[in-house]
């Protein structure tokens, strides 16, 4: 779930496995030790205690890789032979999956369960590490984002991480410059075309004024002329049933 390793051959090992006299090396172990990468079922030897070869792992050799801390042969040991035949500075690094149905809701959590004072302890949430927020903070945090007053010595792929989180801090600023060129360049034309118009927004508000007055005039005129066509129907009405009744008395 964390970081799995690519076998190229043979399997893992479990912490519930009864015998704990496993191990598993990287392709470079390997090719040192026995020549060959299908080594399952070899012995390797750790503090003269034989310890069995589960499986081969692919190292990778990048630069940022190797700049992390995978710059030498590793070999995977389950905790009691690291205990045993090894250094070992006890377990000073947890991750943690749960649900996180809020915003900082799990950070939170982990945070009061630990009980531990902040200045020994650095607490990391990944799931939005490299959201647009993030790396806005990591940009501005330019200059002090190296700076470490804690005792802590960050493993292989939190040093990873944090190398990632500036390559792509400075993708961001590229992105961000170049967003920002169309923008500034629509602003300039603009500034340049109001400058150099033929006109002004007291013309604009003159010849607004002007044509509504000409619109109003026009409704006024049709107006006047509907109620004149009107009359002159109504009094041409009125005579002709005057004719009617005229003419047809006598009779």
């Amino acid at each position: 779930m964390f970081h799995p390793l690519k076998l190229i051959t043979g399997s893992y090992f479990s912490g519930n496995d009864l015998m704990q006299d496993y191990c598993i090396i990287d392709q470079d172990a390997a090719w040192q030790l026995f020549g060959s990468n299908d080594v399952v079922g070899m012995t390797v030897y750790i503090g003269n205690v034989p310890h069995i070869v589960t499986g081969v792992v692919q190292r990778p050799d990048s630069r940022m890789d190797k700049a992390a801390g995978l710059n030498s042969t590793v070999v995977y040991v389950s905790y009691e032979t690291l205990s045993a035949y090894g250094t070992n500075n006890g377990i000073n690094h947890y991750e943690i999956v749960m649900p996180n149905p809020v915003d900082e809701f799990a950070y939170s959590k982990v945070k009061e369960g630990i009980g531990i004072d902040e200045k020994n302890v650095e607490i990391v949430e990944n799931s939005r590490r490299y959201s647009l927020p993030n790396r806005i903070k990591t940009i501005l945090a330019f200059g002090t984002r190296s700076m470490n007053g804690k005792a802590i010595i960050y493993p292989y792929w939190e040093n990873l991480a944090r190398g990632y989180e500036d390559i792509i801090a400075l993708l961001t600023v590229f992105m961000l410059l170049l967003s920002l060129y169309p923008v500034v360049t629509v602003i300039w034309c603009f500034v340049h075309w109001w400058r150099h118009k033929g006109w002004t927004l007291k013309d604009v508000w003159h010849t607004g004024k002007d044509q509504a007055e000409r619109a109003v005039e026009r409704r006024r005129e049709k107006k006047h002329s509907h109620k004149r066509g009107m009359s002159w129907r109504n009094w041409n009405g009125s005579w002709r049933k005057t004719l009617m009744l005229t003419v047809n008395s006598p009779g």
